[in-house]
Formats: C-alpha cells, sequence, structure tokens
C-alpha cells in the first residue's frame, strides 16, 4: 500500500524491512574520507550499526533507511546540500 502526505509519498511494506545492495552508496565512504578526514565515515556507519567493511562487499543486503541516513549523515558531515546527487552522478551502471 503506498499514500502520500503533503506531496511526500511513502510506501508501507507490511512490515518487511525494504533491502538494497551495499554497491548503493558508490563512492560515499571514499568521499566523505577525502574531505573531512579517514575517521569520519567509521562515525557515520557506527550509527547505523552497519560495519564500513561493505565498502568491500557491494552485493551485500543492508536495510534501505540505513542507506538513506548514510546519505544523509555524509550530507551533514560535509556541509553538502547535493551529496548524495553529485555520489550519484559518479556511478556507472553496468
Amino acid at each position: 500500500m503506498s499514500f502520500c502526505v503533503k506531496g511526500a509519498c511513502n510506501v508501507s511494506y507490511s512490515g518487511s524491512t525494504p533491502l538494497v545492495q551495499a554497491k548503493g552508496f558508490g563512492g560515499l565512504p571514499e568521499r566523505v574520507e577525502r574531505e573531512a578526514g579517514e575517521r569520519v565515515p567509521f562515525d557515520i556507519f557506527e550509527k547505523e550499526k552497519l560495519p564500513l567493511a561493505l565498502r568491500e562487499a557491494p552485493n551485500m543486503p543492508m536495510p534501505l533507511h540505513s542507506m538513506a541516513s548514510l546519505f544523509a549523515r555524509g550530507a551533514d558531515a560535509l556541509d553538502c546540500r547535493t551529496f548524495g546527487l553529485d555520489i550519484g552522478e559518479q556511478m556507472t551502471h553496468p
């Protein structure tokens, strides 16, 4: 079932957790490390209870909400409103 509130659409999955592959965060850890320091990616992933080792396991499933939170935390760490768009622009899809 899906519903919209004030123009923002959400999808309900009847209690299940939607999963995505870790490769969806693309160059997020590398960019955050390069621009904010080597400790910051660890902190961002730790706050989501995810191991930074996920960047070495691109096909590993992870919760969609955690993926979105990684992008939000990365944007906050770099004070960059277009962070997610920037990462997506650099990604290639085979």
